[in-house]
């Protein structure tokens, strides 16, 4: 199922939802990146669920599951990225890879998604 294309202060983004594969083209300042999502697991929601934060004025808030799982090539490096309730109630976002020299990397985030992916981007 493709959705309709968005268009706000952080670009344009084409999403077509392929479950388990997600496609998508995001397009900002005549630069297109396009990244394939793969669900590995759909996890599950413990009872007291955390939000995502609003990205725009009108943006979409949306419940975090925990041991959620996807696959992400970005870059042409494949990434896991998984959720993990803590003890605390905090959500951790954790990004696992293998770099060009073989070495298992991870970034962690107990602040946003966004932020894991930031340290992830910073280190390829």
């Amino acid at each position: 199922m493709s959705l309709p294309v968005s268009n706000n202060t952080h670009g344009l983004c084409n999403v077509r939802d392929e479950y388990p594969n997600i496609y998508v083209i995001h397009i900002k300042s005549c630069i297109s990146k396009e990244y394939h999502y793969k669900v590995l697991r759909l996890g599950y929601y413990p009872s007291h669920i955390k939000m995502t934060k609003k990205t725009t004025v009108n943006g979409v808030c949306y419940s975090i599951p925990t041991n959620y799982m996807i696959r992400l090539n970005i870059s042409r490096v494949e990434a896991t990225c998984l959720t993990e309730y803590q003890f605390n109630e905090k959500v951790k976002f954790i990004i696992n890879w293998v770099s060009n020299n073989n070495k298992e990397e991870s970034v962690v985030s107990e602040q946003f998604a966004s932020y894991a992916a930031q340290l992830f981007l910073e280190k390829l």
